[in-house]
C-alpha cells in the first residue's frame, strides 16, 4: 500500500506545475475528498479505540474465569487491532503532513520545512496531481476502515 503511494508521489513529482490562479475544480475536489477521508479515520480511530479498550476488559476477565482459551483469542483480535490502530495514525499523519505542504492548506502561510528531515514539497504539486493522491490516499484509509469492522465483526461472532 505504502509503495504504490510512494510510486504515485514520484511519478506525479516529475510534471512540473502551473501557478495558481484561482482555485479549480480540482482542487475543490482534493480539499472535499480530504475532508471526507479525514472523517473516515476519525470514525475509524474512534472504533478502534474503543475496541481495544473492551478487548483488554473481556480478556482480562476471561482470564478471571478460566477461559484462557479465548481470552487468548481475544489478546490475538486485539494484537491485530493496536496494528490497524497504528497504520490509521501513521496515514493520518502523513495526510496531514501533505494537506500542510501544499495547496489544500487555507491561505498563503509559509510553512518551515527544517524540522521534517526529508519531506516531499507538496507545493510543486498541481491541483489534477493533488486530487489524484487524496483519492489514493481516501483509498487506503478506507482500506483500513473496512478491515476494522471486519474485525469488529468477527469479533462479536466469536465472544457473543
Amino acid at each position: 500500500m505504502k509503495n504504490k503511494l510512494i510510486i504515485i508521489v514520484c511519478t506525479l513529482s516529475l510534471f512540473g506545475c502551473q501557478p495558481k490562479e484561482s482555485e479549480s475544480e480540482s482542487l475543490k475536489e482534493a480539499k472535499a475528498t480530504y475532508s471526507r477521508m479525514m472523517q473516515i479515520a476519525q470514525d475509524s480511530k474512534a472504533i478502534a479505540e474503543t475496541q481495544i479498550d473492551q478487548l483488554k476488559l473481556k480478556a482480562d476477565s476471561l482470564i478471571l474465569i478460566g477461559d484462557s482459551l479465548l481470552a487468548n483469542k481475544l489478546i490475538k483480535v486485539n494484537t491485530k487491532l493496536d496494528s490497524l490502530h497504528l497504520e490509521l495514525e501513521t496515514w493520518k499523519k502523513q495526510a496531514q503532513e501533505m494537506k500542510a505542504h501544499s495547496s489544500l492548506a487555507e491561505g498563503d502561510e509559509p510553512h518551515d520545512h527544517s524540522h521534517h528531515g526529508k519531506t516531499i514539497d507538496y507545493s510543486e504539486f498541481s491541483d489534477e496531481q493533488l486530487l489524484e493522491l487524496q483519492i489514493e490516499m481516501e483509498k487506503q484509509v478506507q482500506l483500513i476502515q473496512n478491515q476494522l469492522s471486519e474485525l469488529k465483526k468477527s469479533l462479536t461472532e466469536d465472544v457473543d
